[in-house]
């Protein structure tokens, strides 16, 4: 039996990897996936948007490749979003997209193995012996981050994602063209995703347009360039932040006119080792477990000051709160940074979007 299982899953790797740009492909050419696009002029604002204040900046998370659907991320990754809320006074923190489908549509909902998939999901979250296996889930969103990163199948992925980037934007309330800065925060292999969906979301928005990485895996995208700042936040244990930028020659700096480069010899990209974080484990970045001397915190709230610091930074702390931790505001950016850097709902506009982008 559990040889059987093994060889299945083994089976469904094989077919993920082969078909991983399919699914762009085929929301391209219109053959599947939702009709509605971020041109439409009906897309439905979220009912609490109303009462809430206008938002002066919009946080999109993009999680990494444990993700399942756009209502599905792990706990702790949760509760740092729930302190970041907290802490961005003036923002709204958008969390429900999943960067691993062009179409926005978890694992579990309206897919051939959606079962299967649900199946391994209810493995993960009641942690029992055959847990391991769900890492056939990670491998697949990890075939997805490929397709990305492809410089064939890429800017299709990209713009798709984008695209559901955008209605998730108008849904809590953006208004396209109202110039309000938004600012993606990828973790892991939403790294990826956000360097490439930069590339479009940035011409889209017309305002300016920040990434946030931590712990991310990139590779030179034209997105860099599109960006007003990139602050890639890493551990100095995470094996994975070194080898993406190993695999990416895009990356490397002997290639000085890559996108990644220019943008880094501009001044754009900030790089900072903010502790001795791992990638998975009990010393990840969103774990609430006590550092080592001589911090004195964990390493999600560690993670989360820095993430804070970056925001700051960039001026984008409303309405005169002063940071919680370091007692910096937007007028004082905060040191780790410092020197580092070079309405109300109204009907949806109408962005121009897939008008010569792919071009």
């Amino acid at each position: 039996m559990i040889e059987f299982l093994f060889i299945a899953l083994l089976g469904l790797l094989l077919l993920s990897a082969a078909t991983a740009p399919l699914e762009s492909l085929g929301w391209y050419a219109g053959w599947f996936g939702e009709q509605q696009d971020a041109r439409s002029n009906d897309i439905t604002v979220a009912p609490e948007v109303g009462d809430r204040p206008p938002a002066k900046h919009y946080i999109v998370y993009l999680s990494g490749i444990g993700a399942i659907d756009p209502d599905t991320i792990p706990a702790e990754e949760v509760r740092f979003l729930d302190r970041l809320d907290d802490r961005t006074p003036g923002s709204y923190v958008i969390r429900d997209i999943f960067p691993y489908s062009v179409t926005n549509v978890g694992m579990t909902s309206n897919r051939l193995f959606s079962r299967l998939w649900g199946w391994l999901l209810n493995l993960r979250e009641a942690g029992r012996r055959l847990g391991a296996l769900v890492f056939v889930l990670n491998i697949r969103n990890m075939f997805q981050v490929a397709v990305s990163a492809d410089t064939r199948y890429g800017p299709i992925y990209n713009l798709g994602v984008t695209n559901e980037i955008l209605m998730a934007l108008q849904r809590h309330g953006y208004v396209l063209g109202s110039k309000v800065p938004v600012t993606l925060l990828g973790w892991s292999g939403g790294g990826q995703v956000s360097m490439g969906t930069a590339t479009f979301l940035g011409k889209s928005i017309k305002g300016d347009l920040r990434i946030i990485t931590l712990g991310g895996v990139m590779a030179s995208e034209p997105g860099a360039l599109e960006a007003r700042k990139i602050y890639q936040l890493d551990g100095g244990k995470d094996p994975l932040v070194k080898f993406g930028a190993l695999i990416f020659p895009g990356r490397w700096p002997i290639y000085t006119t890559s996108y990644y480069n220019r943008a880094r010899a501009m001044g754009r990209i900030v790089q900072k080792n903010i502790g001795p974080f791992t990638h998975t484990g009990s010393t990840n970045y969103f774990a609430d477990t006590p550092m080592p001397a001589p911090y004195t915190t964990t390493y999600a709230q560690c993670a989360l000051d820095a993430v804070i610091e970056a925001i700051t930074a960039e001026g984008l702390i409303f309405e005169g709160v002063e940071d919680q931790v370091g007692g910096t505001s937007a007028a004082n950016p905060a040191p780790m940074l410092r020197g580092r850097q070079s309405q109300d709902v109204s009907p949806m506009v109408e962005p121009n979007i897939f008008d010569d982008l792919l071009a």
